[in-house]
């Protein structure tokens, strides 16, 4: 994932997660 989506809500597996690592 590309580091602006890393604070963002992203779209993964068909569930919406917040990937903040």
């Amino acid at each position: 994932m590309t580091p602006v989506a890393r604070l963002k809500p992203v779209f993964v597996g068909g569930v919406t997660v917040t990937n903040a690592t």
